[in-house]
């Protein structure tokens, strides 16, 4: 097509080639732009009729040539292409006739010879006659013009190194033409402001023409218009020309009061000449309010269609999606009359088709556990090898029907290897596999079952209604543990529920409305609050919210929703709530100061449960997240770079002992820490998220290796270790025998016996560590010297990490007595950790397998997945059973 080719008669490149292939030079309206066009289109036209379709072409600006006919000095050289330098004129390959006309017969030249060669002689001579210049230099010029009589309304300016020649308008604040010389005597001009191209100028120098002449060729032309659009705001390449006027209150009219700016606006292209021949815009104007309206056109287009099902969201417009859900929501509604009618005949074919199960299946389950103890046969495999005889007798794939503890623990080994899976289940077709199970699309509709939603579902509140109706009282005390997970900022169509998923959403529109500013913007964060039972196993992720990192008014009015549906609907007793140690969750606790009956003094730790008036909720920061920032402040303590500096009582606590140790332990081969390596020394942005490096400098051995083997100063280091390590192990009470098998007695399970001397300390420790960070403060405040309340916070730990201990033993100390008191055998204060959330979050990235960092869409539907684990009867393993 015209435009793809090079238009040169007998040229077969074309853009496929990888050639570049050139524009005709463009008509600027000066002599020099046409004289160059003309050149390049007598190059194109010899030898070749201009008929009325290659007319037309020139017309429209659609001819071509190529690089193969210009030399390469007169191109400009780029990375990816080539450009034609101002001027330059083809001359190679020259266009050929496809029919050669024949030879005339020659004739003699030599009066032809003589004759240009005369000729030249005459031009030789009139170039050699220089023409004079118009000045002489710049002081010739200023005092020629000094004399100049000017014509009406134009002034002249003479400034120490250049001289301005003005005309003034009076209607307009700035003038209407300013043009400026210095010593070179080039010239520069300005309209209203606007800079004029030099190409738009009558001269670019009074070298070559006066001052008269010039002013007279410039009056004569006539103003661009400029760009004349319905939208300009969204068109691109455009400049807005302002000319203010000048305000007179005589002369004020009605209208123009009415106006709060006087002014006179142009939208003129980036390139606009301002100066033409003819009335209306330049050509670069006309050209870009062509092209521009050519996409305006083309936009509203489209903008008036629905969008295709692959269009990507992010740039696709909010009109045309509403087109798309508007579009789709008659044909899902059929769908879902369909489904209906389908789901009715399917059942009523599955009563007339079942399959009963016959008398000698019953026998072949008799011969295969006979002489097998009734006892040791437990009810699920029982029932497994009864179902899997069933299947195997039936011929047809589709008539199976598989009982819901087979699905439950299909979903259980899907969901941890979907290939080892495949391997388990029967390939008809191969022979592969040993088990008749579920294809993984059935699988997946039953994992779909119950469709992701944000907020508090009430399907998923009567599911854990369900799982927990059993419970005895001591098993309904629970904890609500909340944190946020990072998801990718991206947007998903929902096709069941016809919506958009990625934008924040809180659940409850009432909330949305009152906490969220921009609902239109993308989530960053998924939150999640999980329902932790104090006494057996039970972990259940009860409700997810997509946020951009959650306020604290936010998870103030979620948790108390979150307790209410609890209390009340599911009949459970919340008992506490577990964070880490981040600002909103620590001002969400001090939201709750005035509901308290006996306010704390220093840290909120508790709150009246307005549901159950007579129990307390307690505040637990989570543990392991404290004794990370208590390692990260001994990390930066004494680092370069760090302001951090902790003292106490005259001694320095620095990561310099520790990692001086280190060195030598390395060097000497003396073994005193040798549970530490170097990610434990030399942290990085990952090492920093480890508990475990966190738990290990932090732990009794670096204490002693400290004490021992450490220099004087490394005292208060060596007992910020130990002090520390308690502390963590009050926190971190698991098992019921974990205490023997570790040797650490503060790991033995909280119990009422008060005879216990092991109890005993373990309590008086708690109290002591409040004391010791109380005394390590005040021995700060009290420490002489010009220091600054900056300089003596850095001598101590994080204000965080400070009220997160505080709020947490405070709270430890009342909520153990308390369940001791409700009947509980013993308590595991692990139940007060964030563990278990952790735990699924890193499940919710591992069912992305690379895709670590999933969107809140499969956020939802992997929430679906881990909820459908399989469950061999009810919940067991209480760790406060009598």
């Amino acid at each position: 097509m015209p435009g793809d080719y090079c238009s040169v008669v007998g040229c077969r490149t074309s853009r496929s080639t990888g050639i570049s292939i050139f524009k005709l030079p463009q008509d600027q309206g000066d002599l020099k732009t046409k004289q160059w066009r003309a050149a390049v289109l007598n190059f194109i036209t010899k030898d070749r009729v201009v008929d009325k379709k290659f007319q037309a072409q020139i017309d429209n600006d659609r001819v071509r040539i190529c690089a193969k006919h210009f030399t390469e000095d007169s191109m400009w050289h780029y990375v990816s292409r080539k450009a034609l330098k101002e001027g330059a004129i083809p001359t190679l390959h020259a266009p050929q006739k496809s029919i050669q006309t024949a030879p005339k017969p020659e004739r003699s030249t030599s009066s032809i010879n003589k004759r240009i060669m005369v000729q030249a002689q005459q031009q030789k001579a009139a170039l050699s006659i220089p023409t004079p210049p118009a000045y002489k230099d710049y002081d010739n010029f200023v005092k020629r013009v000094e004399k100049l009589s000017l014509p009406p309304s134009w002034s002249l300016i003479i400034y120490v190194n250049y001289v301005a020649v003005v005309k003034k308008n009076q209607e307009f604040v700035l003038p209407e033409f300013e043009i400026f010389t210095n010593s070179s005597l080039n010239i520069v001009v300005r309209y209203f402001g606007w800079m004029l191209p030099l190409s738009s100028l009558p001269e670019n120098s009074f070298h070559k023409m006066t001052l008269t002449n010039f002013l007279g060729q410039l009056e004569g032309y006539k103003v661009c218009q400029g760009v004349n659009l319905v939208e300009p705001e969204k068109a691109y390449h455009l400049q807005h020309h302002i000319i203010p006027r000048n305000f007179i209150f005589d002369h004020l009219s009605s209208s123009q009061a009415c106006q709060p700016v006087s002014e006179m606006k142009f939208i003129r292209a980036s390139k606009c000449s301002i100066l033409t021949h003819t009335d209306g815009p330049c050509q670069h104007c006309q050209s870009l309010s062509v092209v521009t309206r050519s996409q305006e056109a083309k936009k509203r287009k489209i903008a008036s269609t629905p969008a295709a099902p692959r269009a990507p969201l992010s740039v696709t417009s909010a009109e045309r999606l509403a087109l798309t859900v508007k579009q789709n929501r008659e044909v899902i509604q059929s769908l879902i009359s369909q489904n209906e009618k389908l789901t009715a005949q399917l059942k009523a074919s599955i009563c007339s088709r079942s399959v009963p199960v016959q008398k000698d299946l019953s026998d072949d389950l008799v011969d295969i556990f006979e002489g097998i103890p009734e006892d040791k046969v437990p009810p699920f495999m029982r029932l497994f090898w009864t179902e899997q005889q069933k299947y195997l007798r039936t011929d047809k794939n589709h008539q199976l029907r598989y009982h819901p503890d087979i699905i439950k623990f299909c979903l259980s080994i899907s969901a941890k290897s979907s290939a080892a899976y495949d391997q388990l289940r029967l390939n008809s077709k191969d022979g592969s596999g040993i088990l008749v199970l579920p294809s993984q699309r059935t699988l997946r509709n039953y994992r779909n079952h119950i469709k992701p939603q944000q907020g508090f579902d009430p399907k998923i509140v009567a599911d854990l209604t369900e799982r927990t109706k059993k419970f005895s009282e001591r098993e309904k005390f629970v904890s609500v543990v909340i944190d946020e997970m990072k998801v990718q900022e991206d947007l998903v169509w929902d096709r069941s529920t016809g919506k958009l998923i990625g934008f924040l959403d809180l659940g409850d529109t009432a909330i949305n409305e009152s906490t969220i500013s921009n609902e239109t913007k993308l989530a960053t964060h998924v939150m999640v609050f999980l329902v932790k039972s104090v006494m057996n196993p039970l972990s259940f992720s009860f409700a997810t919210f997509a946020t951009d990192t959650a306020s604290s008014a936010q998870i103030y009015s979620l948790f108390w929703k979150c307790v209410s549906i609890l209390e009340i609907s599911c009949q459970l007793k919340v008992i506490a709530t577990v964070a880490d140690g981040a600002s909103t969750n620590r001002r969400f606790a001090k939201m709750n100061r005035d509901q308290d009956d006996v306010k704390c003094s220093e840290v909120v730790y508790r709150t009246i449960n307005v549901y159950a008036p007579e129990r307390y909720i307690y505040f637990f920061a989570d543990a392991p997240h404290l004794i990370k920032t208590s390692r990260n402040c001994l990390w930066k303590s004494g680092q370069d770079g760090s302001a951090r500096f902790m003292w106490n009582n005259g001694f320095y606590m620095i990561w310099r002992h520790i990692k001086d140790l280190y060195k030598e332990d390395i060097e000497f081969g003396l073994q005193l820490l040798p549970h530490l390596k170097s990610d434990h020394i030399y942290l990085n942005s990952y090492s920093l998220m480890r508990v475990k490096l966190a738990t290990q400098i932090l732990s009794e051995t670096t204490s002693a290796a400290l004490s021992v083997s450490g220099p004087k100063e490394a005292k208060g280091t060596a007992n910020f270790c130990l002090q520390f390590d308690k502390f963590f192990d009050c926190f971190n009470v698991q098992f019921k025998r974990k205490h023997i098998t570790s040797r650490k007695p503060f790991l033995k399970p909280y119990t009422a016996d008060s005879e216990d001397e092991k109890e005993i300390e373990r309590w008086k420790f708690l109290n002591d560590f409040l004391q010791y960070l109380k005394d390590w403060r005040k021995s700060i405040d009290e420490r002489p010297g010009d220091f600054t309340p900056t300089q003596r916070n850095n001598m101590f730990l994080s204000q965080p990490t400070y009220e997160g201990i505080q709020m947490s033993i405070n709270s430890l100390k009342e909520i153990v007595p308390y369940l001791l008191g409700q009947g509980f055998e013993y308590v595991l204060t692990e139940k007060f950790c964030q563990d278990d959330l952790e735990n699924y979050f890193g499940r919710q990235r591992a069912i992305g397998a690379r895709n670590d960092a999933p969107n809140v869409k499969q956020v939802l539907s992997n929430d679906s997945y881990i909820k459908n684990g399989f469950e061999n009867g009810p919940i067991r393993g209480s760790n406060c059973e009598k």
